[in-house]
């Protein structure tokens, strides 16, 4: 059900306006669905790892591919302190570290 809320609010400006974190509020609509389309990548993959349907060094490889491109940058600039404030356990943190580990790796190859 989660799932298809996120799909569906993505998916309608009118929608979007519902989710309208703080961080979010001065991005235009196609921006903002595309960063809410993106956290739904993301927290995919987080269970993929959770579940162990994905192994660590998988998953390392998934978050270098997805900081390479701006939008994955954008998006984990905007996120991560979110991402971190709300961590449940030990393994969301591992993920958020994980990830923030290829994003800063990332910013140093751009730079």
């Amino acid at each position: 059900m989660h799932g298809e809320l996120i799909r569906d609010t993505a998916a309608n400006p009118e929608f979007n306006q519902i989710t309208n974190y703080p961080d979010l509020e001065d991005l235009d609509d196609p921006t903002r669905a595309r960063l809410i389309h993106t956290n739904r990548w993301v927290s995919l993959w987080s269970t993929m790892l959770r579940l162990r349907f994905m192994p660590p060094n998988s998953m390392r490889q998934v978050a270098a591919e997805f900081m390479r491109s701006p939008v994955g940058r954008q998006f984990w600039e905007q996120a991560r302190d979110h991402r971190r404030l709300t961590a449940r356990d030990k393994h969301d943190a591992a993920f958020n570290s994980l990830m923030n580990e290829a994003y800063q790796e990332a910013r140093a190859d751009a730079a």
